[in-house]
């Protein structure tokens, strides 16, 4: 990965590898984005570096980083059998079925899929050995995946020929014919009939055994187990059950100005991924990932609408030195030329958005206004940003790295910070202290602003403030692209609660649920759309209809329309089987998301950054049981009729440029008045 992703000319995004368990273990590895003239430079260039490390010979192999690529791996063995022991043996068991031939396989299987920490005692030249075997002695294939648009035109160009020459052939009659014949093939489908619903009882959700789960912070600490007043940032710890500790630093972006915000993608790429510098002293990146992987099990930084998220885990027995090093690379990032340049070309290597990609961002950009921090982070305005960057850092690098570095300065404090720990509370308290001292040392700055009250909930700014004040200009758009033969449309209407606890986020999920189980088997089943759904998104503030790879799109539409409308004048009965369907779906969909302990750990993030109790995924599901008929009913007059007002909706039609003409029209038939773009630059 040094060679291809991290030189000042790399030569893809990055580079994975994977073993994939068949009879034969093979191995594979994936060269993500690279430049298409430049394909045929990726094995030539694996198979010299690959030859530098075995000429290089044994007094040169890293052995270190082995042995400490064996240790992470026993570790994560570890972490996912506590995570999910239910998995461990039913994987043995399943390659067993297919590959074993001997009695003794199913053993190897078990053994195969564990770190071992036998693998420590090999040498270097073991590995170097092996290294030889698998890259120079077996057979390797190579494929190479080229986007090409002219093949995709002469696809459709090929595809509408056909499709022309076969009506022709048929003729009326035969047409007819084939229109019968599938109509009939249709109509023989048999679905299974509410008995079979019936006779499946819905579980008892006063019996779900949830994992354990206890909040503590500075104004809910039972036995004040924990002393947070040395601590200069707002904090929140869940105790749960786990051999390890879970970390994730919130940093609030406000303030930030519209270069600084483009700015951002790129700061959080060159973040945690730079060489570090720490009271003179450079640390190179191969020093800097020996370190991580002594003391971190994970490391990840994202942005959201509002914030950068960085993740951290540990073994609770290294959080110290985890908690150090988190804090290093937080606060002492080595910016340079190399790794300026290097990451500029990997974010511009990215390859143009698929069909639904495009939608989403069509979608986001409908809704949303431009003041929200995921508007500078779009392809296209990051494209723009980045291509003059790429050129400005050849002439005045030193203005750009200390502009990033400026924003590390104005983010990387304590009063724009705040951090949630999960872990064994006891273990916290026993091994560091019931202060906890060591998590204050995370920034440089061990105070906050003295007006700032360390007891209050740290908040953000949320999604659904950021839409616009004012959708009457455009609310329905569409494009057409070369990239797909079919066609995708989203379309929403507003949810005006951010209530997360309100008895209304059940009925409407209830009854999205039920909807969307009805639109499957009704325009699915009839061919017009490969995937159809509806979903509520709190965080944003709308409820979404999703049509994808659809083949006749104005057609599945229509269908959906006369479904609503059906249910709304009481033509289509509200059906108590297929309700009681649709809550154990849910209830059981929305359980699972604590099966595992970092399922359990992620939804109490979420809650908290949602403002609602950690346990609100629990309660929430509890909260479905309670959905009735009358409730559906109720909530589908109420929210069906929007779907139906084109000045109360908001889509987005994606289709192949060919088509797009058409299905527009087709489209604005339902009364909608839709902007057609000539291309994805001509966009938001």
């Amino acid at each position: 990965e040094a060679e291809f992703v991290e030189s000042t000319d790399p030569l893809a995004s990055s580079v994975g590898f994977y073993s994939l368990d068949y009879s034969k273990p093979t191995l594979l590895i994936k060269f993500s984005n690279v430049p298409t003239n430049r394909t045929n430079e990726v094995i030539p260039k694996m198979r010299k570096v690959i030859q530098k490390v075995l000429d290089d010979g044994p007094s040169q192999f890293d052995l270190v980083r082995i042995h400490d690529y064996i240790d992470r791996g026993i570790v994560k063995n570890q972490k996912e059998n506590e995570n999910s022991p239910h998995l461990f043996l039913p994987d043995a068991t399943l390659l067993d079925k297919l590959y074993g031939q001997k009695k003794e396989n199913f053993k190897q299987f078990v053994v195969a899929s564990q770190w071992s920490a036998a693998h420590r005692n090999h040498n270097a030249s073991y590995w170097l050995e092996l290294m030889d075997e698998i890259f120079n002695k077996h057979i390797s294939v190579a494929v190479e995946a080229k986007p090409s648009l002219k093949l995709s035109t002469d696809y459709t160009e090929l595809e509408e020929a056909r499709t022309k020459r076969q009506i022709e052939d048929l003729g009326t009659e035969g047409m007819e014919m084939k229109k019968q014949e599938l109509e009939a093939a249709l109509k023989s489908q048999i679905l299974p009939g509410n008995d079979i619903l019936t006779k499946i009882p819905l579980g008892d959700v006063e019996k779900i055994q949830f994992r354990s789960l206890n909040s503590y912070n500075r104004t809910h600490n039972p036995g004040n187990l924990f002393d947070f007043s040395g601590i200069p940032f707002k904090i929140h710890i869940d105790d749960v059950n786990s051999k390890f500790v879970t970390m994730y630093v919130y940093i609030d972006l406000k303030g930030l100005n519209i270069k600084q915000r483009k700015y951002l993608p790129l700061l959080v790429d060159l973040w945690t991924t730079s060489p570090m510098k720490k009271n003179g002293t450079v640390t190179d990146i191969g020093g800097v990932i020996k370190r991580y992987n002594k003391s971190l099990l994970k490391l990840e930084m994202s942005q959201g609408y509002s914030s950068i998220t960085i993740g951290a885990q540990s073994e609770i027995h290294k959080l110290k030195e985890g908690v150090s090093f988190l804090s290093d690379r937080i606060n002492y990032p080595h910016f340079t030329m190399k790794e300026l340049n290097t990451t500029i070309g990997n974010r511009l290597n990215v390859r143009t958005p698929g069909a639904s990609s495009i939608k989403s961002s069509l979608f986001d950009g409908l809704y949303f206004d431009n003041t929200t921090f995921k508007h500078y982070t779009s392809h296209l305005v990051q494209k723009s940003f980045l291509t003059k960057l790429q050129k400005e850092i050849k002439t005045d690098v030193d203005t750009v790295i200390s502009e990033l570095y400026e924003m590390i300065e104005i983010l990387a404090k304590p009063e724009r910070s705040f951090l949630y720990v999960a872990g064994n509370a006891k273990d916290l308290t026993s091994n560091y202290g019931s202060d906890l001292l060591l998590l204050g040392s995370i920034f440089n700055s061990s105070k906050s602003e003295p007006d700032l009250d360390l007891s209050e909930r740290f908040e953000l700014k949320r999604e659904h403030e950021y839409r616009k004040k004012d959708f009457s200009n455009l609310r329905h758009v569409a494009l057409g692209v070369d990239s797909t033969k079919s066609c995708y449309l989203s379309q929403s209407i507003l949810y005006n609660s951010s209530d997360w606890m309100s008895r209304d986020v059940s009925d409407t999920r209830v009854l999205l649920k039920y909807l969307s189980d009805r639109l499957y088997h009704e325009v699915r089943g009839k061919g017009l759309t490969y995937s159809i759904s509806m979903y509520l998104s709190v965080s944003t503030g709308r409820i979404v209809l999703s049509l994808s790879k659809s083949s006749q799109l104005a057609d599945a539409y229509k269908a959906v329309r006369e479904i609503f409308q059906n249910y709304i004048e009481g033509e289509t009965p509200w059906d108590e089987a297929l309700a009681e369907s649709a809550k154990g779906a849910l209830i059981y969909s929305w359980a699972e998301k604590e099966e595992t302990v970092t399922g359990l750990v992620s939804q109490a993030v979420r809650a908290y950054t949602r403002e609602t109790d950690s346990k609100y995924n629990r309660y929430f599901t509890k909260s479905l049981a309670n959905v009735n008929t009358d409730d559906l009913k109720a909530a589908a007059n109420k929210l069906l009729p929007e779907f139906l007002l084109s000045n109360s909706t908001q889509t987005v039609v994606v289709c192949n440029k060919g088509r797009i003409d058409e299905v527009v029209d087709d489209l604005s038939k339902f009364g909608m008045d839709i902007k057609l773009y000539d291309s994805f630059e001509d966009t938001f």
